[in-house]
C-alpha cells in the first residue's frame, strides 16, 4: 500500500535555510507540496549564533506556510561534513563493514568516538574494487540538529551529508543521462562539485562560496557586505 503521508526535507545552509514538504505519488516518485526559503543572515555563519538562528527561521517559515508534515529529513551543510572517497579491495561482504572502520580511522581527521560517520557503497572498479564514500560529521552537530527539531516540534528521521543527498537527487532525477555531467552547488561557505560518468560519481567540497565572492567584490568595490 502506497505510504501517502508527507515529509519535510531541510536544507540548513550557511547562509539560508531552504524548508520543502514533498508527498509520494502513485507513480512511485514525488510530489513537492510546497517550499521555503529564509536568509539566517550573519548569525547563521557564526557557530556560537547559528543553532538559534536556524531554529527561530525554521519556526518562521512553519508559522508562515502551512506545513503538514512533522518528519524531518535534514542536510548537514558541507563546511560541518568531512567526505573522502576511498578504495577498498576485493573481500568478502561479510568484511566490508569491518575495513571501512580501519578506513575510518585512518582518514576522518577526528576521533570516531566524536563524530558520527557513515558510509555508501557506489559500485566496483574495473579491478573489482569497491568504490566507498566515507562521511563523518562531528557528534555535537548532529545534537544541535536534533535540538533544533525539537523546538520546532517536528521529529528528525534522517540526516545526509550535502554530497550524498546531491547525488542522490540527480541519480534520481536524471538517472537516464549519459556521458559526463558536472553538478555545481554553490553554497554561502562551500561549493559542492560532482561529476557523473557511467554509473561512476566523483565528489569534492571545496572551501570557497558566494560568501567569500562576495566580500571580494565589495572590497574591490568599497562597498559594505550587504550591499555588494
Amino acid at each position: 500500500m502506497l505510504n501517502t503521508k508527507s515529509f519535510l526535507a531541510v536544507d540548513f545552509g550557511a547562509g539560508s535555510l531552504k524548508l520543502a514538504e514533498f508527498e509520494p505519488n502513485e507513480a512511485g516518485g514525488l510530489r513537492l507540496k510546497q517550499y521555503g526559503i529564509k536568509p539566517l543572515g550573519a548569525e547563521g555563519a557564526q557557530e556560537a549564533t547559528r543553532e538559534a538562528a536556524i531554529l527561530n527561521a525554521l519556526k518562521e517559515l512553519l508559522s508562515e506556510k502551512n506545513f503538514g508534515a512533522k518528519q524531518i529529513n535534514v542536510c548537514a551543510p558541507g563546511f560541518h561534513v568531512f567526505s573522502k572517497f576511498v578504495k577498498l579491495p576485493p573481500v568478502d561482504t561479510s568484511k566490508v563493514t569491518q575495513i571501512i572502520r580501519y578506513e575510518a580511522q585512518q582518514n576522518v581527521p577526528f576521533p570516531l568516538e566524536e563524530v558520527v560517520w557513515d558510509y555508501q557503497i557506489l559500485g566496483t572498479s574495473a579491478t573489482n574494487e569497491l568504490e566507498v564514500l566515507l562521511v563523518a560529521v562531528k557528534s555535537d552537530v548532529v545534537e544541535g540538529l536534533f535540538r533544533v527539531a525539537d523546538g520546532a516540534g517536528l521529529k528528525l528521521k534522517l540526516v545526509d551529508v550535502a554530497p550524498a543527498a546531491l547525488c542522490n537527487a540527480f541519480r534520481y532525477n536524471y538517472g537516464d543521462v549519459e556521458g559526463c555531467t558536472m553538478l555545481l552547488d554553490i553554497g554561502a561557505k562551500t561549493s559542492n562539485l560532482l561529476c557523473f560518468e557511467k554509473g561512476k560519481v566523483y565528489s569534492r567540497t571545496i572551501n570557497i562560496g558566494a560568501n567569500a565572492i562576495t566580500q571580494e567584490f565589495a572590497n574591490e568595490s568599497k562597498l559594505k557586505f550587504a550591499e555588494a
